[in-house]
């Protein structure tokens, strides 16, 4: 299926008449739609006989122009865009972005990497890997770190030059793993990565490559799982797991920066009960000495990044739309913790106390159902809905600042689900282009 032309919606809602051209009735069983498979899905859910009818439109396929527009035609938001790059175009619909203040680096496969003008979206330079292997379809980070661009393939991560390209090292774990999920994250000139199979955090030298300390993270060793992106605050590099076990289990981890010897682990109190799987989200967030975590169930895990002492917990907010489980994203800026949604609520909640401070979006929206990469600077919070829409909200406040729809932007595809902020910019991915959109 993935990779044909195929826009599926039940005729019976009339929300979505004329909306999606081409529209037919497809069975999934729900095995599927649990699945790992990355994929935009927008619509509803209703029970059949042994299986569901869903409302879908595969991210990987075409889509119909002004589609979006047409739901809602108020959320325009084209004079936003400052410029749209199309010599840079990505297959990776899990790629994350970098960028330091004359460019901004894209994978353009699942093992290259190119720069942009900031000021234009030019393309300057391209970047390899050594490594054969492809694997478009599984998640990249890229990270500016130390003065250089930290980029990896599937089986090494590599450093170089952010004006030229130019490679300055390559690393490859000591002990094994790969990083089919792994994002590097920059802190105090050390970059920290975690990888799978087995499911490991490594820390590297930012400017030599050079392998600090690497620590297993798995509740047993060599364990079939991998370690989620991790986060750093008060000298502690906090990091979640998710273990391919059945139901699929995972754990909080906080691990000394300096030294890699392990401080805690927590386990969620109570166990997730939602599909029976207790793992983690792909990102954990922290700050100010507090790590926030999201098991699959939607709920949101404060824990004290020194000791892995709880916090305060944050409930679920209901049942996702589609998806089987609710890995929330979140954030943290101004001492405020940001979490999206697949329920289509994002909340914001005091990240010392846990009391919730508001919450927009709910009855089923996917206009503000937020599942991956929320960013966060200066007070302002950015995603990327799965309707595809580019949204910027008020973390203070939760009010809406601006919201760009894909429809009005681009004549074919919508927006995954990543992005970098910088300064004035918040720039989005797109299968045809990147686009830069003024922040204010």
């Amino acid at each position: 299926m993935l990779g044909q032309t195929a826009h599926c919606v039940v005729r019976s809602l009339p929300t979505f008449d004329n909306v999606l051209c081409g529209t037919v009735d497809i069975l999934f069983p729900l095995p599927f739609l649990s699945s790992e498979v990355r994929m935009k899905v927008r619509g509803r859910l209703r029970p059949g006989i042994g299986l569901w009818t869903a409302v879908l439109q595969l991210v990987s396929t075409g889509a119909c122009s002004d589609s979006i527009a047409s739901i809602a035609s108020q959320a325009d938001g084209s004079s936003r865009v400052v410029w749209k790059a199309t010599e840079i175009r990505t297959p990776l619909e899990s790629s994350a972005l970098a960028a330091d203040t004359n460019f901004v680096f894209a994978y353009t496969s699942g093992r290259s990497i190119a720069a942009a003008r900031l000021t234009n979206g030019t393309r300057a330079w391209s970047a390899e890997a050594d490594e054969s292997e492809n694997f478009s379809a599984s998640p990249r980070g890229v990270a500016y770190c130390s003065g250089s661009v930290i980029f990896g393939s599937h089986l090494a991560l590599y450093s170089v030059s952010p004006a030229t390209g130019v490679r300055r090292w390559r690393w490859r774990p000591s002990f094994g793993g790969n990083f089919t999920f792994g994002y590097p994250v920059c802190a105090d000139s050390s970059i920290y990565v975690g990888t799978g199979q087995p499911a490991r955090l490594y820390a590297v030298d930012a400017r030599t490559g050079r392998e600090r300390w690497w620590i297993d993270v798995g509740s047993a060793p060599l364990v079939n799982g991998f370690a989620t992106a991790p986060a750093v605050t008060a000298g502690i590099v906090v990091g979640c797991t998710r273990e391919f076990t059945i139901p699929k289990t995972g754990m909080v981890i906080g691990v000394d920066a300096a030294t890699g010897q392990e401080r805690w682990r927590y386990r969620w109190q109570p166990e997730p009960t939602s599909n029976g799987d207790a793992s983690c989200a792909l990102f954990v967030a922290a700050a100010d000495g507090i790590a926030v975590a999201a098991a699959d169930d939607g709920r949101l895990f404060g824990l004290d990044a020194v000791t892995g002492a709880l916090r305060w917990t944050a409930p679920a907010t209901g049942v996702p739309i589609v998806r089987m489980r609710d890995e929330r994203p979140v954030t943290i800026t101004n001492g405020i913790v940001v979490a999206g949604s697949a329920t289509g609520i994002v909340v914001g909640i005091d990240l010392r106390t846990g009391r919730e401070l508001w919450r927009v979006g709910g009855d089923s929206n996917f206009e503000t159902s937020i599942i991956d990469g929320l960013l966060s600077d200066g007070g302002q919070v950015v995603g990327v809905s799965q309707s595809g829409w580019a949204l910027a909200f008020d973390a203070a406040t939760g009010a809406r600042q601006w919201t760009v729809t894909s429809s009005k932007v681009q004549n074919v595809r919508l927006f995954f689900d990543t992005g970098v902020l910088t300064k004035d910019l918040f720039i989005a991915v797109s299968p045809d282009a990147l686009y830069a959109m003024r922040r204010r």
